[in-house]
């Protein structure tokens, strides 16, 4: 007696002992349809699988721009320090001719 095996991930089907008494015929459908279900529910696993790469590129993208404005925004803080310093040395040259004059 012959053995077939169907395997999705874990799940094996021993289809002599699960449909001892169905007709040839009816086998045939039912390891078709089996072959069908097991087909669409790989397409799904690949989708899956891309639409996951896809999310991934994009948090990639959205880290390095992330990266890219705090880059900016870390020099801007940086010429705002060094324009308070300026500031604060126009000031102090001011207040000095003012009071010297």
């Amino acid at each position: 007696m012959e053995t077939k095996s169907l395997s999705s991930s874990s799940v094996a089907v021993d289809v002599t002992r699960e449909w001892p008494s169905l007709p040839s015929d009816q086998m045939a459908l039912e390891m078709a349809r089996l072959s069908r279900e097991l087909s669409e529910a790989t397409d799904d696993k690949i989708k899956a699988a891309q639409y996951g790469l896809i999310v991934l590129k994009e948090k990639e993208r959205v880290q390095e721009e992330n990266e890219r404005i705090e880059s900016l925004y870390e020099a801007a803080k940086r010429d705002a320090e060094a324009n308070e310093e300026v500031s604060d040395i126009l000031d102090f040259i001011w207040l000095s001719y003012v009071f010297l004059v």
